[in-house]
Order: C-alpha cells, then sequence, then structure tokens
C-alpha cells in the first residue's frame, strides 16, 4: 500500500502539472502580474517611507489586488478543482491580508491587527512552499521555496508582534514581501518559458 503522503505530493504535482499546461500559452500573464506586484511593492514602500503620518491603508490596498491578481492567474489555471490550485489559495489568502491591513487600524488592536495579517501571509508561505516542493521535475527550482521562506519569515516576525507597535516596520515588511513575491513571478514566467 503506497504511503499517503507520497500519493498526496504525487497529486499535487499532476494539478500543478495540468494547471501549467494550461498557462503556457499565457505566459505573458506571470510576467504581467509579476511586473505590477513590483510596481505596487515600491508605491507601497513609498508611501510608507514618504508620508509623514504612517498609515497602512496603501499597503493594504496594494496587498488586496495583488491577492486578486494572483487569484486570477489561479483562476486562468483551473486545475485541480475548486479547492486544488494553489496559486488561487495563496492569492486569495493575501488578499484577505490586504482586506485586513486596510480596515483593521480602526477597529482592532496592533498586536491583533498583525497577528491576523501574519497569519493569514503564514497560510499563503506555507500553500506556496508546498507548491515549490510539489512542482513537476522540469518546473522545479528554489525560487519559489526561496520566496515561500521569506513570505513565512515575514508572516512569523508579525505573529511575534514585530511592526504592532510601528506601522513604519509593519508597513516595510509587508512591502518587502510583496517585492519578493512580484518577482517570484517574473521568474516563474522565466523558467516556464524556457521549459
Amino acid at each position: 500500500m503506497a504511503d499517503p503522503r507520497v500519493v498526496a505530493l504525487l497529486r499535487r504535482r499532476e494539478i500543478l502539472d495540468e494547471a501549467i499546461g494550461v498557462l503556457k500559452p499565457r505566459l505573458r500573464v506571470f510576467f504581467v502580474v509579476g511586473g505590477l506586484l513590483v510596481l505596487m511593492a515600491s508605491a507601497a514602500m513609498a508611501s510608507v517611507l514618504l508620508m509623514r503620518s504612517t498609515s497602512l491603508a496603501p499597503v493594504g490596498i496594494f496587498m488586496a489586488l495583488a491577492g486578486l491578481f494572483e487569484s486570477g492567474i489561479g483562476h486562468l489555471a483551473r486545475a485541480g478543482g475548486p479547492n486544488g490550485n494553489p496559486w488561487q489559495t495563496a492569492g486569495m489568502l493575501h488578499l484577505v491580508a490586504g482586506v485586513i491591513t486596510i480596515f483593521g487600524p480602526g477597529v482592532l488592536p496592533g498586536w491583533v491587527l498583525v497577528t491576523l495579517i501574519g497569519a493569514a501571509l503564514l497560510g499563503a508561505g506555507v500553500t506556496w512552499l508546498r507548491m515549490g516542493f510539489a512542482m513537476p521535475e522540469k518546473y522545479q527550482t528554489g525560487v519559489i521555496p526561496l520566496s515561500a521562506g521569506i513570505t513565512s519569515v515575514v508572516a512569523l516576525l508579525l505573529i511575534l508582534r514585530w511592526g504592532a507597535n510601528d506601522p513604519l516596520l509593519a508597513g516595510l515588511m509587508l512591502a518587502g514581501e510583496m517585492l519578493v513575491r512580484g518577482w517570484t513571478w517574473v521568474a516563474l514566467g522565466m523558467i516556464l518559458e524556457k521549459r
């Protein structure tokens, strides 16, 4: 009898291979979404650094938009059924983190806010990490696990309350994570284009 973990990994690999097959003719989407994420992350960093009264709302807006764009890639792939697409799952978790970042400051205490944002990002990071290791062998690269690791570290720092009392630090960490994610999409597009 086969090990259930191996069966699950093979199923995820099959889902990703099918999704990549669907997306291969549309590789420009990876470059466009990656470029948009890089631009939005740069704008988020600029808004955090240049504002006199630090507000996380611009960062949250850019995070929510980035989550929507990533979910769009997952929707384009349409592989693995309604719950089987890791791109869509990670995108929705980023969208949730963005919405919490936008609407949470007026409602939630700082430590609750960063804990919820961190939890959503940690879920996205774990999803990306599982996807990185489940990629079909011909597409495997260290870019996705590295990006997932950075997302997870930022999430853990937020959960451990780094940035709970300093919106500047929290905003820079969130914008930096989004910048890494944008370059990951560009790198993923380049890898898929070569192979």
